[in-house]
Parts: structure tokens; sequence; C-alpha cells
């Protein structure tokens, strides 16, 4: 099988985990606690965190990138960020001709503006991960590129970071939290051998080891083992300071990593064409789902049990891949058209980033003939 071929069908099936743990998410928010509902409770700790694999399936695709020019890099990444702009100025138009959730005028031009300009705070959830990967492309060609620069552009970026309270900046200005997990994945996943097939041994033994370091990884894992129960509502999430035991957690996304390739391998035709139809178009898919979530979940979570149902989550196993895939199917020309667009604009942008130079000098030398 094409390693393409593979990487798309993965990033299939982990789409299909992720639609599934929101979905979860939204089952679970509004209940007290771990035993009001055990099983879905116990689902989103075990594959929540698995969101960080799409680092390692992206890192996979940037194959050569450090042999390109920063005008090369640029574009894709400026999509990225453009993406979410559309996604955060879209949706919070959709939530507030719903739900009328913000006060008209200037409180709702702020809360449209602010997560645009801060890159963080949005409210259509998937925001972050656009802004995240646009940032840690580029951190990874730098790494490509050269070593000392790398490490450079870290120490610029934690200077800036201890700088932020004084400068008045957001926690998480265009999501920094998570660009040391991202990048690092990234770069797992750009230096894993493309056309290896994971064996079947690997393959079957990785989901386990994965599921169990995750359930074990909690703030101080190293001075609680062996202990089931610890923080037992925690969730490890990318950013510094949630990974739980930042080790143990790098370590579950690969192994998890390894699980999805090898089942992309061992993949009955029909979910070969399950997988692919999510993952070709993932980004696609990322932008629509943000979108559903703040204007259908909203709706649906009304239909939901308080106490928790044993039944709720296998129905969400069925009807979340069926109803992204109709609404998919019926708004595919507009997002493929937003997807160009956001990658001309970005495309735009850089070429007139190359060419200020050039015309600051024209202009100086019109101005000084006067």
């Amino acid at each position: 099988m094409n390693y393409n071929v593979r990487n798309e069908i993965a990033r299939g099936y982990l789409l299909l985990g992720v639609f599934f743990m929101h979905g979860l998410w939204f089952y679970t928010a509004p209940m007290p606690d771990w035993h009001t509902a055990p099983i879905p409770f116990s689902i989103l700790k075990l594959l929540g965190p698995d969101v960080s694999v799409y680092y390692l399936l992206t890192g996979m695709s940037l194959t050569g990138i450090g042999r390109k020019s920063f005008r090369a890099v640029l574009p894709q990444s400026l999509m990225l960020i453009f993406m979410a702009w559309v996604s955060e100025g879209l949706g919070i138009i959709a939530v507030q001709l719903l739900y009328g959730n913000y006060h008209a005028g200037l409180p709702f031009f702020k809360a449209a503006i602010k997560p645009m300009v801060y890159g963080t705070g949005g409210i259509t959830v998937i925001t972050w991960f656009f802004t995240t990967l646009a940032v840690a492309r580029l951190l990874v060609w730098i790494f490509e590129k050269n070593k000392i620069y790398f490490v450079l552009a870290w120490l610029i970026i934690l200077g800036l970071i201890l700088a932020s309270d004084e400068l008045n900046w957001p926690d998480s200005l265009y999501e920094w939290p998570d660009w040391p997990t991202a990048t690092l994945l990234m770069i797992i996943g750009l230096k894993f051998p493309k056309d290896w097939a994971v064996p079947r041994a690997i393959g079957l033994v990785s989901l386990p080891l994965s599921l169990l370091l995750i359930w074990f990884d909690v703030p101080g894992m190293l001075s609680q083992l062996p202990c089931l129960t610890c923080q037992i509502a925690f969730v490890a999430a990318p950013e510094v300071g949630a990974n739980g035991f930042f080790p143990a957690y790098i370590a579950a996304q690969f192994l998890f990593f390894l699980f999805l390739l090898w089942a992309a391998q061992v993949s009955p035709p029909i979910f070969i064409n399950v997988g692919r139809y999510f993952g070709r178009p993932s980004l696609q898919f990322l932008l629509m789902h943000g979108w559903v979530l703040v204007t259908i979940w909203p709706m649906m979570s009304r239909l939901y049990p308080i106490q928790g149902n044993f039944l709720v989550p296998w129905a969400m196993l069925v009807f979340i891949p069926l109803g992204h895939a109709a609404i998919f199917k019926l708004t595919e020309t507009p997002l493929n058209r937003v997807l160009a667009l956001c990658f001309k604009a970005g495309r735009t942008v850089t070429d007139w980033i190359y060419e200020l130079p050039g015309l600051a000098m024209a202009a100086r030398r019109r101005f000084s003939h006067g």
C-alpha cells in the first residue's frame, strides 16, 4: 500500500475518533463526575488525548520540507491561519443568529475579532488546531534548515512568553502551549520511515500499551504508580502543563500512531474507502466539524439523558460518522472553495511580503527624484 494512501486512511480513522470524542465531551459536560457515567468518561480519558496523533501523520507528509524555501513553505501556514479566522468568523456569526449569545454591536464585534488578533480563545474548538499546525510547520522547516536557528527560534519564543505578562498578552497567544508537543511529534513523523510496514505483532501490542500509558498518565505519575484511580478525571492534552507526564504522553501518541498505521494496512476495502473519504479532505472536515460543534451539537445535547446511559456512546458511534458524512456531502463544494481561497490568500500575502522591499525602494527612488 502506498504510504500516502495509508496516511489518508489513518487520518480518516483519527478524525472519526475526534468527532466521537467531541460528542462524548458534550454528553458528559453537564454530569457532575466520573461516577455518573463511567463508560463515557473512561473512553474520553483513554482516547481523548490521541488528537495529537494528527501531528505525527502531518509530519509524515512533510517529506522534503527542508529543501524548500521559506517563500514556498509560508503560504500553507498562512492558509491554516486564514482557515482559523474563517472558522471563527462564520462560527460566531452562526451562533449569534441561532442562539443570540452576544450583545449586538461592539460586544459582538470584540468577541469576533479578539480570537483572530490573539490567535486563541475561539468558540469553534477547532481553531486552536489550525493555528498550532500553522506555527509548528514553520518550526519544523527551521529545524530541517538549521538546528542552531531552531534553538534560537525557541529562545526567542521563550523570551516572548516570559515577557507576555508585561506586555499584557494572553497566556495562550497563538496557542503557544501546544507548539512544543506539535513540533516534536511532527518532527518524529517526518523522520519516520514512510514505506515501513508496521508488523502485525507491533500493531496489535501498540494499542493496549498506548491505552495503558494514557490511563496512568497524570501529573506526578511517577510518584503515584501503580494507581488505577488516581486523578481519574484527568484527561491529558497537548498543551504544556496539561500532558501529565510528558514522556508518557509522547510515547502513548507514538504507540497509537503505530496502531493506526497498522490498522490502515490491514483494513478491508470498505473500511479503506471510509477512511479515505474522511482522511483525504481532512482539513475540510475539520473546518466543517468546528461549525457543527457550535451550531448543531447544542441542539442535540438537549436530547441527551441527564444521567449516564450506556446506550448513548454506542449510538454516537453510528450516527456521528453518518451525520458528518451527510453534511459533508451537502457542503463539499463550498468547503473546497474556502480551502482554495485561504490558500490563495496565503500565497498572495506571501508575495506581498517578498515584494514590499522592492516596492519601498522604488517609492523611495521616485520620492528622491521628486
